[in-house]
């Protein structure tokens, strides 16, 4: 009842060989006697969520330079040339968390993107499985997507005051997007460039519903994809959002009671409306520093359960959905020709019944995660 007619009532198992997934299904006829098995009863397999809209890897200690990646200042910061994925570090207790939770994925932003700045940076996909960042890994290949989207704050985050001044209106940043967009320079073998042959999409930080009107109004005159994350008053745009194809990384899921002007109407009841969009969901507000909520990822999708969204939309959203908005081929799904990346619970995955028993990724195991 509390899933829904989601999952398979049968016995089902799962074949990795080589890091690949062979088979799924009631039988497995492939496998040698020398195959180590594992025997989960009661368990429920899903693949390893996708977090995303974080800094998760850039830093382990908000008050300490040194474990930061830092902020790109300049005209590296103006031209989004920085990749998050160049700063990552693994091992951190942030991720350990997150990993044990059953999140193997993190679709990270640059830290160039903190404070008041329009441009951010270049966003990277990774595994949070493994000990360095190593893209000919033996065991688990890391480097997922060194450049999985371009990142720009429109709205109160991307005012500005430096340089001409322009970007300290809203106004004034959607017309300096579009310039660096149209600008013969920057066009030339940089992110624009990709985003303009739609090889990677744009995504807006951008909560307000009149500033993610003039995003999509942008959209249309360039011809890119694009991706809202933020979204808070998105319900009230859900129709234009589905017309003019574009992805959104409710972030965070519940509306939550602040001093920010921007989510003003945001409606605890909105994610009925967006049932018809290309939904993500995240935990974190793109601004938080804080890092130890990425774990609850699949709570957050539970509370959207609860208010409204049904719960294989929400499963996707934190799994095959952000793959997808991010074209990440190779995690997201259980399907056979892909790298193993999956967990098992012991009941359902987005409430607190089901606590992560296994995690399979590539050809690594984590038996009996510990729970922080």
């Amino acid at each position: 009842e509390e899933m829904g007619d989601t999952l398979p009532t049968e016995k089902q198992s799962i074949y990795v060989k080589d890091g690949m997934i062979a088979e799924v299904g009631t039988s497995i006829t492939s496998a040698t006697t020398n195959t180590p098995r594992f025997r989960i009863t009661g368990g429920i397999a899903m693949p390893g969520m996708i977090e995303s809209a974080s800094l998760l890897g850039t830093f382990d200690i908000t008050q300490e330079d040194e474990t930061k990646d830092g902020t790109a200042q300049g005209k590296l910061a103006e031209r989004a040339a920085t990749a998050a994925l160049d700063g990552i570090r693994l091992r951190g207790k942030h991720q350990v968390v997150t990993l044990h939770s059953g999140v193997t994925v993190s679709v990270s932003k640059s830290p160039g993107v903190r404070g008041h700045q329009m441009m951010g940076g270049l966003m990277s996909a990774f595994g949070l499985f493994g000990d360095t960042l190593d893209e000919t890994g033996t065991y688990v290949h890391n480097v997922i997507s060194r450049e999985a989207a371009l990142e720009v704050n429109i709205g109160n985050r991307g005012k500005q005051d430096e340089g001409d001044g322009r970007c300290a209106s809203v106004s004034g940043q959607i017309a300096v997007l579009e310039e660096l967009f149209t600008d013969s320079e920057t066009k030339e073998k940089s992110p624009f460039s990709d985003v303009l042959a739609k090889k990677i999409p744009l995504v807006v930080n951008v909560q307000q519903a009149d500033e993610m009107v003039a995003v999509i109004n942008l959209k249309r005159r360039l011809g890119i994809n694009l991706v809202i994350q933020g979204g808070a008053e998105a319900h009230i745009i859900a129709d234009l959002l589905k017309e003019n194809n574009v992805s959104l990384v409710l972030a965070p899921v519940r509306c939550r009671p602040d001093d920010q002007w921007e989510t003003l109407r945001c409606n605890p009841e909105r994610l009925s409306t967006l049932q018809a969009v290309r939904l993500g969901l995240s935990f974190e507000d793109s601004e938080s520093w804080d890092l130890d909520n990425q774990r609850n990822l699949r709570w957050e999708a539970g509370y959207a359960v609860a208010l409204g969204l049904p719960y294989i939309t929400a499963l996707r959203g934190v799994t095959s959905t952000v793959a997808d908005i991010y074209g990440l081929e190779d995690v997201g799904r259980i399907q056979v020709g892909k790298p193993a990346n999956f967990v098992v619970y012991s009941g359902n995955p987005l409430s607190f019944n089901g606590k992560p028993l296994f995690v399979g990724v590539s050809r690594r195991v984590l038996c009996g995660p510990k729970m922080y």
